[in-house]
């Protein structure tokens, strides 16, 4: 860019960065991710910067494009120190669009435990397909967990094929061991990923197994 002529054929050209009516243009760069970039390089270089968490994504975010190696791994470590406090949505989001596969297993696993089924936002956020491996893996891990809970084996046996209602309330109480069948959950459970109103118990390295193979992830994970 710098060495392109400031001559043309109708006489000198206009070079851009000497006034600010004609300033170098970076497309896609927006103004914090270039302030973070210059805040870095002239005082951010050394660990007693302090810099916040949006400083560094937008670090990340400039330095991933322009292939500045060393700051991008900086920016990474310094997020991964922090990133506890990032929500897992946009742990994935950051993820797949900055390519830093190392952070969606533990993302996936969060999103596969919590309590609270997704919104329309965050679906729309990770997009369909990351959706639907998520449904995947929670009903994988709720199907073998250890949750006795009546709602929960209610709704499935109840959705099972050629079952009549007699049979399927013997069913459930035998598996409930004579326990009363309190109302199951609403029929779309399946179509969310919301779970019943009691405390999930996890395996973590089961978790781990489940998203990896749904995911399919090996040993550090790759994008959804």
């Amino acid at each position: 860019m710098f060495s392109l002529p400031t001559v043309g054929p109708n006489g000198p050209c206009p070079v851009e960065g000497q006034t600010d009516s004609l300033p170098i243009e970076i497309p896609g760069v927006t103004k914090p991710e270039m302030e973070s970039f210059l805040g870095f390089v002239y005082f951010g270089m050394h660990d007693e910067n302090a810099f916040t968490m949006e400083s560094w994504i937008a670090l990340l975010s400039f330095s991933t494009r322009f292939i500045c190696d060393k700051i991008r791994a900086r920016a990474i470590r310094e997020i991964e120190s922090i990133q506890a406090r990032v929500d897992p949505i946009e742990r994935i989001v950051l993820a797949v669009r900055h390519n830093v596969p190392q952070w969606l297993s533990g993302a996936y696993q969060e999103l596969c435990q919590r309590q609270d089924s997704l919104t329309e936002a965050e679906g729309e956020k990770l997009g369909l397909s990351t959706v639907i491996k998520l449904m995947r893996a929670r009903e994988i891990l709720l199907s073998g967990s250890d949750v006795r809970d009546p709602r929960f084996l209610s709704n499935r046996l109840s959705r099972a094929p050629g079952m009549s209602s007699s049979s399927s309330y013997m069913a459930r109480m035998q598996l409930l061991d004579a326990e009363p069948v309190r109302p199951h959950i609403s029929s779309d459970f399946w179509g969310t990923l919301h779970t019943p109103s009691v405390e999930l118990r996890f395996d973590p390295q089961r978790v781990a197994e489940v998203v990896r193979d749904v995911f399919t992830l090996e040993g550090s994970p790759s994008s959804p």
